[in-house]
């Protein structure tokens, strides 16, 4: 290259506007040479999809059905009676687990007569998530006015016969099964 050609080479990049701060780059022309503006109908329909999907995932994590909340209470109450088995083992007393529509606690034996564990955090009274709850237990249904109570003793031996619990609310089910030497499973729920 000779220096006639750097100088004007310099002059043409001198002449032309820098892409950088104060500086707007061309922007592309549209018809009759109108400069344009905004977003193509694709980008916009993209954004709508996006959003539609995003919502629709918050709105199954925030608002999970009812069998899916009674899936979840059964395995809590699959684990709250293996920690009262082991708690009667541990203290040497039954511990009792007694529900009704509305919901359920745990008592210790104290004396003659039976203690609830309010201070206790895993075997404290608790109300069921959604009411009125049908519960049944080997035979036994709790599923009319709140005095009417299903009752478990657990002791410090293990259990002399298998446990079968349903929790019924609506159109869902759930069974949690004690196979009598003190483990507890959750039933698959039927979909």
């Amino acid at each position: 290259m000779t220096a006639a050609q750097v100088r004007a080479f310099l002059q043409a990049l001198a002449s032309r506007p820098a892409c950088g701060a104060g500086a707007r780059p061309a922007a592309p022309h549209g018809r009759g040479g109108r400069i344009a503006r905004g977003f193509t109908l694709i980008e916009l329909m993209v954004v709508v999809v996006l959003a539609g999907v995003m919502l629709a995932m918050v709105s199954i994590s925030a608002f999970p059905d009812d069998r899916s909340k009674l899936r979840e209470e059964a395995d809590r109450l699959a684990q709250l009676w293996t920690i009262a088995q082991d708690e009667a083992v541990v203290r040497g007393t039954p511990v009792l687990w007694q529900a009704t529509t509305e919901g359920y606690e745990f008592a210790v034996r104290d004396g003659r007569r039976w203690r609830a564990l309010d201070r206790d955090t895993a075997l404290r009274a608790r109300p069921w998530p959604f009411t009125p709850l049908r519960v049944s237990v080997l035979g036994l249904t709790a599923n009319g006015p709140q005095t009417s109570q299903i009752r478990i003793e657990f002791s410090r031996a293990t259990l002399a016969e298998p446990i079968v619990a349903t929790l019924q609310y609506g159109g869902a089910t759930a069974t949690v099964r004690g196979d009598g030497l003190g483990g507890f499973s959750v039933d698959e729920v039927p979909r």
